[in-house]
């Protein structure tokens, strides 16, 4: 007969070897894998993803539903980067080269999205912040400018040279 002296430091043993028998066969699987790095790469935002967060931590893997509603995710995703991607392609289909090179000309832009840039500090009044700006003309046309200052903010128009 066993005779156990810490029962609390026993039981607690029986937990831990449960969880990590169950880790070992869940992550046997390749779906399982791909699933719990997508958990795990968006668990920093909270809701479903950091509740299956926990599941794993807690029971050492993810249910089969879960595992399938992670994978329902992942695809819902790659469609919509893919229509995205296909949207944007169409808008700049229609851009073509404007202006002559070494001569200045009058834009009439809006500003479509800021980019900060963060890159290396060159000096001691370099903080190493750029912004990059993706403008679009009327007629479709993108420009594009990366530098120090905001010109204009998102969604306004103005007169650019």
């Amino acid at each position: 007969m066993t005779h156990i002296i810490d029962e609390t430091a026993y039981n607690n043993a029986i937990i831990r070897n449960i969880k990590i028998n169950a880790q070992k066969t869940f992550l046997k699987s390749e779906s399982n894998r791909i699933a719990l790095d997508f958990v795990e790469q968006n668990a920093h935002k909270g809701g479903f993803y950091q509740s299956l967060a926990n599941a794993f931590e807690t029971y050492g893997k993810l249910t089969e539903n879960q595992v399938n509603a992670v994978h329902a995710s992942i695809a819902k995703l790659e469609t919509k980067k893919a229509e995205w991607k296909e949207k944007q392609q169409a808008e700049n289909s229609n851009s073509v080269h404007v202006g002559t090179i070494k001569a200045r000309h009058d834009f009439t832009l809006t500003c479509n999205a800021i980019i900060q840039l963060n890159g290396q500090a060159f000096g001691y009044y370099d903080d190493g912040i750029s912004f990059m700006q993706i403008f679009k003309d009327e007629t479709g046309n993108v420009f594009k400018y990366t530098g120090k200052t905001v010109l204009i903010e998102k969604n306004q128009t103005a007169i650019l040279k």
